[in-house]
Protein backbone atom coordinates (compact mmCIF):
# COMPACT_ATOMS: atom_id res chain seq x y z
CA UNK A 1 0.00 0.00 0.00
CA UNK A 2 1.14 3.70 -0.66
CA UNK A 3 0.40 6.45 1.23
CA UNK A 4 -0.49 9.81 -0.94
CA UNK A 5 -1.11 12.69 1.14
CA UNK A 6 -2.60 12.98 5.10
CA UNK A 7 -5.29 15.16 6.47
CA UNK A 8 -5.46 17.43 8.87
CA UNK A 9 -3.63 15.72 11.75
CA UNK A 10 -1.67 17.89 13.84
CA UNK A 11 -1.07 21.40 12.89
CA UNK A 12 -1.89 23.35 15.43
CA UNK A 13 0.97 23.66 17.97
CA UNK A 14 1.89 26.62 20.49
CA UNK A 15 -0.48 27.23 23.67
CA UNK A 16 -2.84 24.16 22.17
CA UNK A 17 0.21 21.64 22.71
CA UNK A 18 -0.37 22.02 26.77
CA UNK A 19 -4.07 21.71 26.78
CA UNK A 20 -4.81 18.29 28.64
CA UNK A 21 -5.65 15.29 26.13
CA UNK A 22 -9.04 13.56 27.30
CA UNK A 23 -9.25 9.66 26.89
CA UNK A 24 -8.79 8.09 23.37
CA UNK A 25 -12.17 7.60 21.91
CA UNK A 26 -11.20 3.94 20.77
CA UNK A 27 -8.59 2.30 20.49
CA UNK A 28 -7.74 -0.83 18.69
CA UNK A 29 -10.97 -2.69 18.41
CA UNK A 30 -12.87 -0.59 21.10
CA UNK A 31 -14.12 2.10 18.86
CA UNK A 32 -17.24 1.56 19.93
CA UNK A 33 -21.21 1.09 18.94
CA UNK A 34 -21.51 4.38 17.23
CA UNK A 35 -20.08 3.50 13.73
CA UNK A 36 -21.29 -0.10 14.75
CA UNK A 37 -24.03 0.75 12.21
CA UNK A 38 -21.78 2.17 9.55
CA UNK A 39 -19.22 -0.70 9.36
CA UNK A 40 -22.13 -3.33 9.00
CA UNK A 41 -22.89 -1.74 5.91
CA UNK A 42 -19.65 -1.45 4.41
CA UNK A 43 -19.17 -5.39 5.00
CA UNK A 44 -22.51 -5.29 3.32
CA UNK A 45 -21.98 -3.88 0.39
CA UNK A 46 -18.77 -5.57 -0.15
CA UNK A 47 -21.13 -9.20 -0.21
CA UNK A 48 -23.30 -7.63 -2.45
CA UNK A 49 -20.62 -6.02 -4.97
CA UNK A 50 -17.08 -7.37 -4.21
CA UNK A 51 -14.48 -4.33 -4.57
CA UNK A 52 -11.67 -4.32 -6.92
CA UNK A 53 -8.20 -4.96 -5.60
CA UNK A 54 -5.07 -2.01 -5.73
CA UNK A 55 -7.88 0.86 -5.95
CA UNK A 56 -7.30 3.76 -4.65
CA UNK A 57 -8.82 3.99 -1.13
CA UNK A 58 -10.59 7.31 0.71
CA UNK A 59 -11.13 6.93 4.19
CA UNK A 60 -11.68 9.10 7.63
CA UNK A 61 -14.33 11.24 8.65
CA UNK A 62 -17.00 13.19 7.35
CA UNK A 63 -15.27 15.33 4.27
CA UNK A 64 -14.63 11.70 2.93
CA UNK A 65 -18.32 10.07 3.89
CA UNK A 66 -20.20 13.20 2.45
CA UNK A 67 -17.91 13.39 -0.44
CA UNK A 68 -21.22 12.28 -2.86
CA UNK A 69 -19.21 13.16 -6.53
CA UNK A 70 -15.88 10.94 -5.75
CA UNK A 71 -16.09 8.23 -8.21
CA UNK A 72 -17.06 10.89 -11.20
CA UNK A 73 -14.25 13.29 -9.50
CA UNK A 74 -11.80 10.45 -9.96
CA UNK A 75 -13.04 9.11 -12.73
CA UNK A 76 -11.18 7.19 -14.62
CA UNK A 77 -9.44 5.73 -11.58
CA UNK A 78 -10.74 3.03 -9.78
CA UNK A 79 -11.62 4.00 -5.78
CA UNK A 80 -13.52 3.03 -3.11
CA UNK A 81 -15.27 5.11 -0.09
CA UNK A 82 -14.88 4.28 3.69
CA UNK A 83 -15.20 6.94 5.34
CA UNK A 84 -17.50 7.38 8.30
CA UNK A 85 -19.20 10.57 9.71
CA UNK A 86 -17.45 11.96 12.90
CA UNK A 87 -14.22 9.33 12.96
CA UNK A 88 -11.64 10.41 15.12
CA UNK A 89 -8.04 8.98 14.20
CA UNK A 90 -8.79 6.56 16.72
CA UNK A 91 -11.70 5.23 15.17
CA UNK A 92 -9.76 4.32 12.25
CA UNK A 93 -7.49 2.83 13.15
CA UNK A 94 -9.78 0.58 15.38
CA UNK A 95 -11.50 -0.50 12.36
CA UNK A 96 -8.42 -0.40 10.37
CA UNK A 97 -9.04 -4.38 9.64
CA UNK A 98 -12.55 -3.44 8.31
CA UNK A 99 -11.87 -0.12 6.38
CA UNK A 100 -8.62 -0.47 5.26
CA UNK A 101 -6.64 -3.50 5.02
CA UNK A 102 -9.43 -6.02 3.39
CA UNK A 103 -9.02 -3.92 0.14
CA UNK A 104 -5.26 -4.06 -0.32
CA UNK A 105 -5.52 -0.76 -1.89
CA UNK A 106 -2.52 0.42 -4.05
CA UNK A 107 -2.98 3.81 -2.52
CA UNK A 108 -4.40 5.80 0.38
CA UNK A 109 -6.28 9.33 0.75
CA UNK A 110 -6.78 9.72 4.24
CA UNK A 111 -8.50 12.75 6.21
CA UNK A 112 -9.29 12.92 9.86
CA UNK A 113 -7.84 14.82 12.78
CA UNK A 114 -9.98 17.76 12.84
CA UNK A 115 -13.02 15.80 14.96
CA UNK A 116 -9.66 15.15 17.33
CA UNK A 117 -8.76 18.65 17.79
CA UNK A 118 -12.02 19.94 18.35
CA UNK A 119 -12.73 17.34 21.17
CA UNK A 120 -9.90 18.69 22.82
CA UNK A 121 -7.60 16.22 21.91
CA UNK A 122 -3.32 17.55 22.34
CA UNK A 123 -2.11 17.79 18.87
CA UNK A 124 0.81 16.16 19.82
CA UNK A 125 -1.26 12.87 20.76
CA UNK A 126 -3.22 13.42 17.11
CA UNK A 127 -0.15 13.09 15.69
CA UNK A 128 0.99 9.92 17.79
CA UNK A 129 -2.62 8.40 16.66
CA UNK A 130 -1.94 9.17 12.69
CA UNK A 131 1.70 7.51 13.45
CA UNK A 132 -0.27 4.39 14.93
CA UNK A 133 -2.37 4.37 11.58
CA UNK A 134 0.90 4.56 9.61
CA UNK A 135 2.21 1.51 11.81
CA UNK A 136 -0.85 -0.53 11.07
CA UNK A 137 -0.48 0.21 7.07
CA UNK A 138 2.99 -0.39 7.04
CA UNK A 139 2.45 -4.51 8.71
CA UNK A 140 2.20 -6.91 7.16
CA UNK A 141 1.09 -11.13 8.87
CA UNK A 142 2.76 -13.65 6.65
CA UNK A 143 3.94 -17.16 7.35
CA UNK A 144 8.02 -17.57 6.24
CA UNK A 145 8.53 -19.59 3.65
CA UNK A 146 12.41 -19.41 3.74
CA UNK A 147 15.23 -17.19 4.67
CA UNK A 148 18.24 -16.03 3.04
CA UNK A 149 20.98 -15.56 5.36
CA UNK A 150 23.56 -13.83 2.61
CA UNK A 151 25.30 -10.52 2.77
CA UNK A 152 25.11 -7.46 2.43
CA UNK A 153 21.43 -8.13 3.27
CA UNK A 154 19.44 -11.17 5.08
CA UNK A 155 16.17 -12.02 2.85
CA UNK A 156 13.00 -12.87 4.63
CA UNK A 157 10.20 -14.41 2.21
CA UNK A 158 7.01 -14.34 3.78
CA UNK A 159 3.78 -15.50 2.34
CA UNK A 160 1.00 -12.76 3.43
CA UNK A 161 -2.32 -13.71 3.49
CA UNK A 162 -4.77 -10.54 2.50
CA UNK A 163 -8.26 -10.23 3.99
CA UNK A 164 -9.77 -12.03 1.61
CA UNK A 165 -7.78 -15.24 1.44
CA UNK A 166 -5.27 -14.82 -1.39
CA UNK A 167 -1.56 -14.90 -0.48
CA UNK A 168 0.73 -12.47 -2.21
CA UNK A 169 4.84 -13.10 -1.38
CA UNK A 170 7.18 -10.87 -0.40
CA UNK A 171 10.57 -10.32 0.50
CA UNK A 172 12.04 -8.55 2.95
CA UNK A 173 15.04 -6.93 3.31
CA UNK A 174 16.72 -6.95 6.53
CA UNK A 175 20.41 -6.74 7.90
CA UNK A 176 23.64 -8.62 7.61
CA UNK A 177 23.14 -11.63 9.32
CA UNK A 178 25.33 -10.84 11.92
CA UNK A 179 22.94 -7.78 12.47
CA UNK A 180 19.93 -10.08 12.87
CA UNK A 181 21.86 -12.41 15.54
CA UNK A 182 22.93 -9.41 17.69
CA UNK A 183 19.09 -8.73 17.36
CA UNK A 184 18.19 -11.98 18.55
CA UNK A 185 17.27 -13.64 15.50
CA UNK A 186 18.49 -16.64 14.10
CA UNK A 187 17.36 -19.58 12.03
CA UNK A 188 15.93 -21.20 15.09
CA UNK A 189 13.44 -18.00 15.50
CA UNK A 190 12.82 -17.86 11.63
CA UNK A 191 11.73 -21.30 10.41
CA UNK A 192 9.17 -21.61 7.80
CA UNK A 193 5.97 -21.72 8.67
CA UNK A 194 6.82 -19.18 11.78
CA UNK A 195 3.40 -16.71 11.51
CA UNK A 196 5.46 -13.36 12.22
CA UNK A 197 4.59 -9.58 11.60
CA UNK A 198 6.63 -7.47 9.49
CA UNK A 199 6.55 -3.96 9.61
CA UNK A 200 8.85 -1.63 7.17
CA UNK A 201 8.80 0.15 3.80
CA UNK A 202 8.02 -1.06 0.37
CA UNK A 203 10.38 -1.04 -2.06
CA UNK A 204 9.97 2.12 -4.40
CA UNK A 205 10.22 0.84 -7.44
CA UNK A 206 6.64 -1.49 -6.31
CA UNK A 207 7.18 -3.42 -8.30
CA UNK A 208 6.25 -7.61 -7.14
CA UNK A 209 7.77 -9.52 -9.84
CA UNK A 210 9.13 -12.23 -8.43
CA UNK A 211 7.51 -10.97 -5.29
CA UNK A 212 6.65 -7.82 -3.69
CA UNK A 213 9.94 -6.23 -1.93
CA UNK A 214 10.09 -4.29 1.93
CA UNK A 215 12.84 -2.81 3.59
CA UNK A 216 11.77 -4.33 7.13
CA UNK A 217 12.14 -2.67 10.11
CA UNK A 218 11.46 -4.78 12.61
CA UNK A 219 9.56 -8.53 12.92
CA UNK A 220 7.27 -9.56 15.48
CA UNK A 221 6.72 -13.10 16.76
CA UNK A 222 3.88 -14.97 18.78
CA UNK A 223 4.66 -14.83 21.88
CA UNK A 224 4.70 -10.82 21.05
CA UNK A 225 8.32 -10.58 21.42
CA UNK A 226 9.37 -7.83 18.71
CA UNK A 227 12.96 -7.08 17.49
CA UNK A 228 14.87 -5.04 14.83
CA UNK A 229 15.55 -6.10 11.80
CA UNK A 230 17.17 -3.47 9.79
CA UNK A 231 20.27 -1.83 9.68
CA UNK A 232 21.80 1.47 8.28
CA UNK A 233 22.12 1.46 4.59
CA UNK A 234 18.61 -0.80 3.96
CA UNK A 235 17.21 2.73 2.76
CA UNK A 236 14.08 3.21 5.30
CA UNK A 237 14.30 6.43 6.54
CA UNK A 238 15.20 6.98 10.77
CA UNK A 239 12.28 6.14 12.86
CA UNK A 240 13.20 5.18 15.97
CA UNK A 241 13.12 1.53 15.55
CA UNK A 242 17.80 0.81 14.83
CA UNK A 243 18.78 0.99 18.51
CA UNK A 244 21.92 2.74 17.15
CA UNK A 245 20.50 5.45 15.33
CA UNK A 246 21.85 8.98 16.43
CA UNK A 247 19.12 10.91 18.39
Amino acid sequence: MKFLMAGLVALMIGSAAQAQTPPSPGAQGSAGPRFAGEIAAFAQQDAANPPPKCAMLFVGSSSIRRWNSLQADMRPLTVINRGFGGAQIPHVNGYFDQTVGRYQPKAIVFYAGDNDLNAGRAPAQVLADFEQFLALKTARLGKVTRVEWINPHAWVHVAAVGANGTTTAWMVEGGTPNTLLRSGIDRNSLKPGTEIIVRGYQSKDKLCRPACKANGRDVTFPDGKKLFMGSSGTGAPTDGSDPTDKK
